[in-house]
């Protein structure tokens, strides 16, 4: 490949053909890269500043990349001695579009031409993040530059790949995505001190020391990155949980995006994020309930616009919510089937409205009402990856295929995980869904006729009471004739209300 570069590179320029070439005349030479903002050479000459007439430096990327810098002879030497000169030249990318390609091969040609001779030195150096040793991985559609060595590429790509495919169904796109993951507290840049007119310190973050003028930021990055098509994912906490959160809520809204036209509103884009990813949400079910009880809930108006600060946390559980509750009251498919309908014609609210009859205050004041159900604990367990819907549809529905199994009362006794238990979390007492018991089944009461005669049978004469010895006391026996005797007299009333 640098044989190749360097041919090319003879092609961009070529030094004096007059001239003898002497390759010893370079005693040293470096690039540091100052990613992605600049680069700096510096160059050793055997040779005293006043034989140099010219000096150049090309760089060259097989992706296309390609710029020729000329040397100041004069102004660009950094150190001389009796028979030496340093020239060191920095550049400076205002542009993206004018930078290197980044994780790609820059080869270089530094050329000098003194009054006696010529010299040229040729080398390959790598545009990349300073920190870090990076790693690539190229697992269609997805590529991955990251510098963390746990990182677990593997894991990622098997948690993000069904995500790709259901969105792919979803919205019949196939892009192709190159990410570089940061971590959270990944050093982009260098900080610096310095004073300010009134004596106060200031901190700046800065590329390098050495490039004390040229600021840099996390946008800055990002807007390089987005150059080359590559998305800068870096969470805001550490953990592999929230880089991949991070990667799946990337992914949708860059699926959606070129479909919706910027007519969805915020908490919709970002709650579809969530409802697409595999993990369960109980935590922003205790969340909004909680606010819920303290009468803390955003109100709808605020979740169309980017949340504050302070209310991120909660504004996005709420988002998410309102997604579980449509799928939990009108079927599984049915945010999937508002974000399809979502165009540059048809905003949010007219595609709710068709699909579900309601209105947006309408979803939201039944929203809150679910809030505080049973109902709505088991919907934030269900994500669209497993095979049933979050609870029975209240619609008329095609039967799914397979048939759903038939819920029937029956004896067995069903064990609810803890783990999914809101009782004692809640910050009030959670409301428990009594099991329906079956109704008792009253028998029916029939008076079997008596054969005819019957009432002119000679009643039996009672024993004579027993002594003490074995029988009831003589007290006992008195207590208990006369209620014999009521007893016989309703069975008699009761046998001729029947026959007659």
């Amino acid at each position: 490949m640098i044989l190749l570069a360097t041919q090319q590179l003879v092609m961009a320029q070529t030094p004096s053909e007059e001239l003898p070439l002497d390759t010893t005349l370079i005693l040293a030479e470096q690039i540091q890269i100052y990613f992605p903002t600049a680069l700096q050479v510096d160059v050793t000459l055997a040779t005293r500043t006043e034989t140099v007439t010219s000096g150049s430096l090309t760089l060259f990327q097989t992706s296309g990349y390609q710029q020729v810098i000329e040397f100041d002879v004069e102004a660009d030497v950094n150190t001389e001695t009796i028979d030496t000169v340093a020239y060191t030249k920095q550049i400076i990318f205002d542009d993206p579009n004018d930078a290197p390609a980044p994780f790609e091969p820059i080869n270089y040609r530094i050329d000098f031409i003194t009054d006696t001779a010529r010299t040229e030195r040729v080398g390959e150096v790598l545009f990349q993040p300073n920190r870090g040793v990076w790693q690539q991985r190229d697992a269609t559609p997805f590529i991955f530059y990251w510098h963390n060595p746990a990182l677990g590429i593997p894991t990622i790509l098997d948690n993000l790949t069904p995500v790709y495919d259901l969105l792919q169904q979803h919205t019949a796109r196939t892009p192709q995505y190159k990410f570089v993951l940061y971590d959270n507290d990944f050093m982009m840049c260098d900080t610096i001190t310095t004073a300010s007119e009134d004596g106060a310190s200031i901190e700046q973050l800065i590329y390098s020391p050495n490039l004390p003028d040229v600021p840099c930021s996390k946008a800055a990055m990002t807007a390089y990155f987005e150059t080359f098509g590559i998305a800068l994912i870096q969470p805001e906490e550490s953990g592999f949980a929230p880089l991949e959160n991070a990667l799946i809520d990337f992914v949708v809204q860059d699926f959606y995006a070129p479909l919706w036209n910027d007519t969805a509103p915020e908490w919709f884009m970002i709650g579809l994020g969530q409802f697409y990813r595999q993990s369960d949400h109980l935590r922003n079910l205790v969340l909004a309930q909680t606010a819920n009880q303290q009468r803390q809930l955003l109100p709808y108006e605020s979740l169309k616009l980017s949340p504050i600060e302070s209310q991120e946390i909660l504004w996005k559980a709420q988002s998410y919510l309102l997604l579980s509750y449509l799928a939990d009251t009108f079927g599984a498919e049915m945010p999937f089937i508002i974000a399809r309908s979502i165009s540059q014609d048809t905003d949010f609210a007219a595609a709710l409205t068709r699909h579900t009859e309601l209105t947006e205050d309408m979803l939201y004041r039944g929203w809150v009402v679910w809030l505080q159900t049973p109902e709505a604990e088991k919907a934030v367990s269900w994500n669209p990856y497993l095979p049933d819907t979050p609870t029975p549809t209240t619609t008329p529905s095609d039967t799914p295929v397979p048939p759903t199994p038939t819920i029937t009362n029956t004896p067995t006794v069903t064990i609810t995980p803890s783990s999914t238990s809101l009782i004692g979390r809640l910050p009030t007492q959670a409301a428990v869904q009594n099991s329906p018991i079956p109704p008792t089944i009253r028998p029916t009461i029939t008076n079997t006729p008596l054969p005819a005669g019957s009432f002119n049978q000679p009643t039996e004469t009672p024993p004579p009471p027993e002594d003490a010895s074995g029988g009831l006391p003589c007290g006992a026996s008195a207590a208990i004739a006369p209620m014999l005797g009521i007893a016989w007299l309703h069975r008699r009333r009761q046998i001729k209300v029947n026959l007659s």
